[in-house]
């Protein structure tokens, strides 16, 4: 009871020092709040049951949101649900395309991301119209079946970069056309991993056996372009077989691709096939043709083909397998590479690159391909099956082909690409 009286004299002490005795609810009196339960603006709600602004009356639970910075509808959002206002941030609203605006991952600007992982860890499909294109879980769907040119830009569509995806696209300047194609199929066995055509880049003659005007790898085609420093960033690793690398190479030809990453997109993919004459005779050699893939964005600068050692692609790889028995101590037979010119020599066979990009950014990734050394022995390399994943990965990485979607797999269970190394 003592704690109760005092509490009503509190109250009763302050009553004179607000409006002088009148009512302290009254409008326009200056004085304290109104309260919960009084609905100033007269649009039918009072602050209790969920007006937040009680001194206009088109703000009210319910009402219809504007754009005018406003939380109208006293959801705790402003200006949501108005189709020309992107809610979720990401560039895109309802008016643009928007399906979900709720959610910053799925938008026109997204890419279809089909698999996902469920708590048990098993890979089951998303679900998700991704790319707000009005189909679930469809993939993404190449874009080179009527391919007729040879550009830059054709290159890139060659390898599925296709759409906005693709912001521009690059030869290196001087270099012969010889040493660049598209390609149906490269010998008997190899053709695209995705679409009907593939990307080849040659230090000698982009033709296989088949073609017209062949020239043997071993005899060498000296291309003719000039010199070139040599693009092997600083800091990266080399060969390992301790010669250092020469100041400019020989028959040099590289393809730079500008990309804008998709805004859900947190890796990309692709397949290369690296193939040489100079093996078995030059390895280890001064006289080494090299395969780098240098990707430029905020989160990574530097070669991401590269073997398990961090070497770069050469005939000294960890993958150069693909060779007839007893040329080197990873040889398992050369079978597929007849039709290609290299039967004798040896290549990699397909191998899988992951690397991480930034999602919507645009970046830059430039194949290069040269000779150091000499001008021949000439080496090539297919490029195909340009992939997004929508998983995170905490570098590049590069695996065989026939692993790729047990890596993909791994990675969306959070795997590292330490553990993945360990792993295949």
């Amino acid at each position: 009871m003592r704690s109760t009286l005092l509490v009503s004299l509190l109250v009763l002490s302050f009553a004179p020092a607000c409006g002088g005795g009148t009512d302290a609810s009254g409008p326009g009196d200056g004085g304290a709040d109104p309260g919960l339960d009084e609905d100033l603006d007269g649009d039918g709600f009072t602050p209790r049951t969920g007006d937040c602004d009680d001194h206009d009356d088109d703000t009210y639970p319910g009402a219809v949101e504007q754009a005018d910075g406003v939380d109208n509808d006293c959801d705790g959002v402003i200006d949501d649900d108005l189709p020309e206002v992107d809610d979720d941030g990401d560039g895109y609203s309802n008016v643009e395309g928007d399906c979900d605006d709720t959610e910053p991952l799925v938008n026109p600007g997204s890419v279809e991301v089909d698999v996902t992982i469920d708590d048990d860890g098993d890979v089951v499909p998303e679900g998700v119209d991704n790319d707000c294109d009005g189909q679930i879980d469809e993939g993404n769907a190449p874009c080179d079946a009527t391919l007729t040119g040879q550009s830059a830009e054709d290159f890139g569509r060659a390898v599925e970069l296709c759409g906005d995806w693709l912001q521009g696209a690059e030869f290196s300047v001087g270099v012969p056309a010889t040493q660049r194609a598209i390609k149906r199929h490269f010998g008997s066995v190899y053709t695209p991993h995705a679409g009907a055509v593939m990307a080849v880049l040659s230090t000698g003659l982009a033709r296989d056996a088949g073609d017209p005007g062949w020239v043997n790898p071993s005899d060498g085609t000296a291309t003719g372009g000039p010199s070139h420093a040599h693009p092997l960033p600083q800091g990266d690793p080399g060969d390992g077989c301790g010669a250092a690398d020469p100041a400019t190479v020989n028959d040099y030809v590289s393809l730079t691709f500008t990309i804008e990453v998709p805004s859900n997109a947190q890796a990309v993919a692709y397949d290369f096939n690296f193939m040489s004459a100079e093996f078995p005779r030059w390895v280890c050699s001064d006289y080494d043709d090299t395969f780098l893939a240098i990707l430029d964005s905020s989160q990574f600068h530097g070669n991401i083909s590269f073997d398990d050692a961090g070497r770069p692609v050469t005939i000294n790889v960890g993958f150069f397998d693909v060779c007839q028995p007893g040329a080197g101590p990873a040889c398992t037979g050369a079978a597929e590479l007849a039709g290609t010119g290299f039967q004798s020599y040896g290549g990699t066979g397909w191998l899988h690159t992951i690397a991480p990009v930034p999602p919507g950014e645009t970046i830059t990734l430039t194949f290069h391909l040269f000779d150091e050394g000499d001008s021949i022995w000439d080496s090539l390399v297919l490029i195909d099956n340009f992939q997004w994943l929508g998983v995170p990965v905490d570098g590049p990485i590069t695996v065989d082909r026939e692993v790729a979607a047990d890596v993909e797999a791994d990675l969306a269970r959070g795997l590292s690409t330490a553990e993945l190394r360990a792993r295949y």
